[in-house]
């Protein structure tokens, strides 16, 4: 599986970050040469990034997609074929707190890396990684599909429709600049995402995690609240395959947007995931209490039309909801008794999903 990126020099963006530390581990095992950008991760709380050490990225370097020069001396150096870019403010309380921060890094930095990449030698392929939540919200229960209108009530939704935009703007203009052929460029909009090493703030079971170790009351601001869970290997597994096709000669059938999610058949509300990972952490107790919290307005319904995946990409959820809430809890309750074991529990995780996945694709 992705044979293709053996040798390949993949410059990653939100490396130290919780999907970009399971993408980099699994893009190293495959033997592509990784390049990480992104701030440094904390020193004082948890992070996967820190567990996993030097393993899943050697060539690390801490830097503010904001600082141009210093971002396009680092791409240009290290002449990429494959540019996945992760790094963003990616909290949608945090926005509110700091929405120049938050407009800023995703709106210029995307800007940053895209502009960047066209004085490269040889156009890269680049997966550009927004989010479900670019979409105008009408607070329904039929699934989004990449057609519809972009849209964004608070900054992080805004933001990362305005980085679309952004992408959109060099994918049909900017890189046509000029007598040589630009890079591909894609955009991934993924739903609600789980797994193993997640610390972010305002997120439900990185929130469960720290109140089982601390013992203190998990508090659900929204227990009916629906979306469309999936786990970090899924989105993972859906940014390689989207990269494989853009470094192909078929590549411009696949410049455009698309969705990764679980079935919309599979969405969960809130209080049905806090209950399954109360049923798989048998060494630690989780207390829930239930209450509204009317300084943040959200959306009820949020689910996605991956029909496209599907159909032009051949990528689709190779787990179920229930399957990738089992895997995270059980990456945390390995994490409960130790680091090492949640160390193990990464490469392991990955290992029996690329064995799943190579099972249902026949080969």
């Amino acid at each position: 599986m992705f044979e293709i990126y053996k040798g390949k020099r993949v410059l990653l963006t939100g490396h130290s970050g919780f999907k970009g530390s399971w993408l980099s581990a699994w893009l190293t095992s495959l033997g592509a040469e990784v390049r990480g950008i992104s701030l440094a991760p904390s020193q004082t709380q948890p992070s996967l990034f820190n567990l996993l050490g030097d393993a899943d990225c050697k060539d690390s370097h801490f830097a503010d997609i904001r600082d141009y020069p210093k971002i396009k001396a680092l791409i240009s150096e290290f002449e990429p074929d494959c540019v996945m870019h992760l790094a963003a403010q990616a909290l949608v309380r945090e926005s509110y707190a700091n929405p120049l921060g938050t407009f800023s890094t995703n709106i210029m930095g995307t800007a940053n890396i895209l502009e960047a990449c066209r004085y490269l030698k040889t156009p890269p392929a680049i997966v550009c990684v927004t989010t479900d939540k670019v979409y105008h919200n009408a607070d329904w229960a039929w699934p989004y599909r990449e057609t519809d209108p972009l849209g964004g009530k608070d900054p992080y939704s805004s933001s990362k429709a305005a980085a679309e935009l952004v992408a959109g703007a060099y994918r049909d203009t900017m890189f046509k600049l000029g007598d040589k052929k630009g890079p591909s460029i894609a955009t991934v909009r993924g739903g609600n995402v789980v797994g193993g090493g997640d610390w972010a703030d305002d997120r439900i079971i990185p929130d469960a995690v720290r109140a089982a170790e601390a013992g203190t009351a998990l508090s659900i601001r929204n227990p009916d609240a629906v979306r469309p869970w999936q786990h970090v290997l899924e989105l993972c597994h859906g940014y390689m395959a989207l990269g494989e096709k853009l470094l192909s000669d078929d590549a411009d059938a696949f410049i455009g947007a698309w969705n990764f999610g679980p079935s919309p058949m599979e969405v969960v509300p809130v209080h049905e995931l806090v209950a399954t990972l109360k049923k798989r952490w048998t060494d630690v107790s989780l207390t829930v209490e239930f209450g509204a919290d009317p300084s943040m307005p959200e959306a009820r319904y949020l689910t996605l039309d991956i029909s496209k995946s599907i159909r032009d990409l051949r990528w689709g959820p190779a787990l179920t909801v229930w399957e990738s809430i089992q895997l995270t809890a059980d990456w945390y309750a390995a994490y409960f008794r130790s680091p090492e074991h949640a160390v193990q529990m990464t490469y392991k995780q990955i290992e029996a999903y690329t064995e799943k996945r190579s099972a249902k694709s026949g080969h």
